[in-house]
């Protein structure tokens, strides 16, 4: 009983489906859902400093103004990650999100499905990308698994791991 009372505030485990046109981050133990596009928009000040100014579907509809960059850091006809930082930042947003604001928020565990641009496989490159953007946007593990999508309602994180790459 202790561990389901632990297991309930401490243990974050998050389903991220990722495709270069969609982010999709799954809370598994609460259901919340964050579902949006995969873009981000970034200020340039003066000297150069860039400040993020928004993230997702409220980055998207800044498209075409002149003062912002924006782009979708997933997007690039070989690969599905395009540019390194800017990815790890719409990760962080979008896990800031689904984890929700406590007081305490420990690091989530992640499994992260590539949907896209997966003919003959991953390569160790990619696998390293994946798990280095994981890890970087504040997750305490993480497991690349590709597949057919999960179901929530029967998640199993440990079974995923022995299946993942």
């Amino acid at each position: 009983m202790l561990k389901k009372f632990f297991a309930k505030y401490f243990d974050n485990t998050l389903y991220i489906q990722l495709s270069s046109n969609c982010l999709k981050v799954i809370d598994v133990n609460s259901g919340f859902e964050f579902n949006q596009a995969s873009f981000i928009a970034i200020e340039r000040a003066g000297s150069g400093k860039a400040t993020d100014k928004a993230v997702g579907n409220e980055a998207h509809a800044l498209l075409g103004v002149a003062s912002l960059e924006v782009e979708n850091p997933f997007l690039h006809p070989r690969q599905l990650i395009a540019n390194f930082q800017k990815a790890e930042k719409v990760l962080q947003h979008a896990i800031r999100i689904a984890c929700g604001k406590n007081l305490f928020t420990p690091s989530p565990r992640v499994v992260l499905q590539p949907m896209e641009k997966l003919e003959g496989g991953l390569t160790e490159v990619e696998v390293r990308a994946f798990r280095e953007l994981r890890l970087g946007a504040g997750a305490r593990e993480v497991v690349i698994y590709v597949g057919s999508p999960l179901l929530t309602h029967s998640f199993n994180f440990e079974e995923i791991k022995r299946q993942g790459i």
